[in-house]
């Protein structure tokens, strides 16, 4: 339904970015629907985690580019964890309003975060990750183990292109070790 209602909102109206938001909402919001079903604790919290924090994500962009409120109810997912709502008119508001508002919520460190980089903001969304997945170490029944493994090895491979990238464009080794994800070892 997403893929038909992006086609023909490209075709009626040309905009290629209203055709992304229409199928990251979607994605989304499947991301959460699989989550909730899988009767797995670990799905369901990342699930929501990557909601949220996508969520979040843009909203800082469309209250950097000025977007309407309308755009906003139409690009974030409902989920459990924020109010979407909230989130949108906050982000209408400006950024301190922004920052204000996930203040109060379970991202409180994500707007801190958020204030000092994007960068930074990128980091403790990854690490909040890692920290969830390490406590499948210590449980040996259920798919969680195995979806620990997967996001780790994916974390190992970002942590990898980050030294390159820093290396190759002769970054100092502070600035490379302050952007380095927290590891599952």
């Amino acid at each position: 339904q997403a893929a038909d209602d992006a086609y023909h909102t490209l075709l009626q109206t040309e905009d290629g970015q209203l055709c992304d938001v229409i199928l990251d909402q979607a994605c989304l919001a499947d991301v959460l629907d699989c989550g909730r079903n899988s009767e797995s604790d670990i799905l369901e919290a990342y699930a929501e985690m990557l909601a949220a924090t996508s969520n979040i994500k843009v909203a800082v962009r469309a209250c950097k580019t000025g977007k309407s409120r309308a755009f906003l109810d139409m690009a974030l997912a409902p989920c459990g964890s924020l109010d979407v709502a909230g989130l949108a008119v906050a982000a209408c508001k400006g950024l301190d309003e922004l920052f204000a508002y996930l203040a109060v919520t379970p991202y409180g460190e994500a707007a801190e975060r958020l204030k000092d980089s994007y960068s930074a903001f990128e980091k403790w969304c990854d690490d909040k990750v890692m920290d969830l997945v390490k406590e499948q170490k210590m449980n040996p029944f259920g798919i969680g183990p195995l979806f620990a493994y997967v996001i780790a090895r994916r974390n190992e491979i970002s942590t990898v292109r980050i030294i390159l990238s820093g290396k190759l464009n002769e970054l100092d080794d502070g600035m490379i070790r302050e952007r380095l994800r927290e590891m599952y070892v």
